[in-house]
Parts: structure tokens; sequence; C-alpha cells
């Protein structure tokens, strides 16, 4: 059986065990963005809310940096292919994580590449939207994160990243 089923197959499992009440007493549901998980969920809690984990969201964008910076690799000319290569981690780690040769190499990158300083910017604004306090105001900023007719200019920010 495969991995996916095995999961949907188990949150089934559970959803079965609650009773009627139970299940209405669930108003909110946190998980990833398996779409395996989210078809049991609506099935069986079809009225509580889907929240997706951070965590979650947060590594998808990563992985997201992670293919722009491949996609830039394989422009490069062969001087500045090691060193995009050697980024990886700088585009990831938080400030606070990084020294401050890890920061200029960052700087660096950030000020040679165009795409890649857009994702790294896009990625520092969506940590925005976990400070929002009111739903509402989350919702909208989200949506002009992800729908703005020109995303990366609304969010394109004049100073790098400071260590």
């Amino acid at each position: 059986m495969a991995e996916g089923k095995k999961k949907k197959k188990s949150l089934e499992a559970f959803f079965n065990k609650l009773t009627p009440q139970q299940r209405s007493d669930i108003e909110a549901v946190g998980m990833d963005r398996s779409g395996a998980y989210k078809s049991v969920v609506i099935k069986a809690v079809p009225h509580a809310a889907i929240v997706y984990d951070k965590f979650y969201i947060v590594a998808n964008y990563n992985k997201a940096i992670d293919e722009v910076r491949r996609s830039e690799w394989r422009k490069a000319d062969e001087e500045h292919k090691s060193f995009i290569k050697g980024q990886r981690y700088n585009l990831f780690r938080n400030p606070e994580n990084r020294k401050p040769e890890q920061t200029a190499d960052l700087n660096t990158l950030l000020l040679l590449n165009e795409s890649l300083f857009k994702a790294y910017i896009l990625k520092d604004a969506l940590k925005v939207l976990w400070t929002y306090v009111y739903p509402k105001s989350a919702s909208k900023y989200l949506d002009k994160w992800t729908h703005g007719p020109k995303r990366q200019d609304w969010f394109l920010l004049s100073n790098l990243p400071k260590g």
C-alpha cells in the first residue's frame, strides 16, 4: 500500500472511532497541504475549518526558493555556479542564525541575482502573515501576497538582509 494511502486509512480510522457528538465538536483541523488528509477531513467533519501548519507552508516556500536557485545555477556561467550552489542554506537561514560572513555572501548573491533577490524578499514578506491578529487582515495580506498584479513590486524592498 502506498504511503499516502496508509495515512489516509489511519485518519479515516481515527474519525470512525469518534462519536457523532465528538465530530460535531471539532471546530478546526491543522494539517500540511496533503490532499489525502484534506479529503478525509472534509468528508468526516465538513463544518470544521482547515488550518494549514505554518511549518509546512514555510517548507513549501523554501522548496520554491531552492527551485529558483537551481534554475539560476543552470543559467550561470562557470565562475558563478559554485557560489550559487553554496548559498542554499543562507537563503533559508533566519538572520539571527547567520554568521557575518554568511550575511555578506548572501548580500552578494542577492545583488547579483534578481530572481533570487525577489524570491528571498517574498519569503520575508510571507513571514509577516503570522504577525496579524485579525483573520480578515491576514486574509487580505495573503491575497495581496499571492494575487497582487505585480507582487514582486509590491514587496520589493531596497535594503538587503541584515545580520
